[in-house]
């Protein structure tokens, strides 16, 4: 009896220390040891396996700052420069989020520089806060293309539609999703460059399947990623947040 007592200890006290790590199986066939408490969250399915380009949920940085130190540069400065800054107004994670003010026919662009010369397929994900009448977009971004920027695999959200454009300027929107108001909508994309391809998550359902890019989006080339307001409709007011580039 006292055998199996002692034999019971040990069995929990095995099963307590396995339950605190996870053991990750790559696809490359090698295998990763973390310990449960260090994930905030776990995502199946397209799991960002690759190598991290930018990741920010902006809760290091002083409320009222610019988010300088992680790469951000304002590109537009719609409403004005210290008008770009991080708040704990409402946050997606943690406790603040990254404001952005526009005003009409002048948006607010905040860019920060990737590197996709190395990669096939890229994935990016964004949290935006949508407030009534907020409008605002997320892409991928060459700042050098035209006059004002080329956009490529750009998400727009539009007072509770959600559309997508192959590039911009120049392609016709595709409508993807209806959200509710003063809530945190997040997206998620993946382009696959070597075929031309897009899917699409709202909320995590997938709302656009393996559509095919239009051919113009050849000479936009891709150097970074990019959050904006949208600058046709007076003053607009953007929070984003969990904003993340990965590749497969």
């Amino acid at each position: 009896m006292k055998s199996l007592y002692i034999g019971l200890i040990i069995l929990f006290v095995a099963t307590t220390l396995l339950a605190t790590q996870l053991i990750i199986h790559k696809t490359d066939g090698t295998d990763i040891q973390v310990n449960i408490s260090d994930i905030e969250s776990i995502t199946f399915g397209e799991a960002p396996y690759g190598e991290i380009l930018l990741y920010d949920d902006f809760d290091s940085y002083e409320v009222g700052t610019f988010p300088s130190e992680g790469g951000w540069v304002i590109q537009y400065g719609g409403a004005g420069q210290n008008y770009q800054y991080i708040s704990d107004d409402y946050s997606n994670s943690g406790s603040k989020s990254l404001r952005i003010s526009g005003t009409s026919g002048w948006r607010a662009e905040i860019i920060n520089e990737i590197d996709l010369s190395e990669t096939d397929i890229v994935f990016y994900e964004a949290s935006f806060y949508a407030l009534p009448g907020s409008r605002g977009s997320v892409s991928l971004y060459n700042p050098d293309y035209g006059s004002w920027g080329g956009w490529t695999c750009r998400i727009l959200f539009e007072d509770g539609d959600l559309n997508f454009r192959d590039f911009d300027p120049g392609a016709e929107s595709i409508e993807l999703f209806s959200y509710s108001q003063e809530e945190w909508v997040t997206v998620k994309l993946r382009y696959d460059q070597q075929v031309g391809k897009v899917d699409i998550w709202a909320n995590g359902i997938l709302v656009l399947e393996q559509h095919e890019m239009n051919s113009n989006i050849e000479p936009f080339g891709i150097t970074h990623f990019v959050v904006s307001t949208n600058n046709y409709y007076g003053n607009q007011i953007n929070y984003w947040d969990d904003l993340k580039v990965w590749t497969e």
